[in-house]
């Protein structure tokens, strides 16, 4: 018991705890090592270096080798032509409208896998649909009657506005 007493007085008030705290590093180093591996064969593999040049071959094995070859190109498809004709080439270089970004952005069914924040696009899309857009190069088009047609149709969602003061009265 004196003993006891004595290094942990030892430790506590000259050691500065370097000693036992190398100590103890060192022993969990060593406990995550692997010494011994046993092969898909039965043999018993033991020897750090042994056992790492044994799981580099396992993973070198697991993703096998690089190949050169190609597969076929398929001549079916080539004696077929071009597949587009010329109005659908040139349909391809039109500009994007507004339009089509909102008919794509809504045909993304709700099922999609969510973005960072938790939500699928689906509900900013059913969101969007009560919220009023309009491009500043619009605006000198439309005539009062449109504009007021405009938002009576899509009226201006509430802003939510946290409230603050049961989160301070704890």
């Amino acid at each position: 018991m004196l003993k006891q007493q004595g290094k942990f007085k030892w430790i506590r008030h000259w050691d500065d705890n370097t000693r036992l705290f190398f100590a103890k590093t060192k022993q969990r180093k060593l406990s995550s090592y692997i010494f011994t591996l046993t092969a898909g064969n039965g043999t018993t593999i033991e020897g750090f270096n042994q056992v790492g040049n044994m799981m580099l071959n396992y993973y070198k094995n697991l993703l096998g080798t690089q190949t050169t070859l190609r597969s076929c190109i398929n001549m079916n498809i080539l004696q077929l032509g071009g597949i587009l004709d010329a109005e659908q080439q040139i349909s391809l270089y039109r500009p994007i409208s507004p339009r089509d970004v909102k008919e794509v952005l809504f045909s993304i069914s709700n099922h999609k896998s969510p973005r960072p924040d938790g939500f699928s696009s689906g509900l900013q899309a059913r969101k969007v649909h009560y919220t009023c857009y309009i491009q500043c190069s619009d605006l000198p088009n439309l005539d009062s009657q449109e504009h007021r047609n405009l938002l009576k149709s899509n009226p201006p969602t509430d802003a939510y506005s946290p409230n603050y003061q049961g989160a301070y009265n704890t």
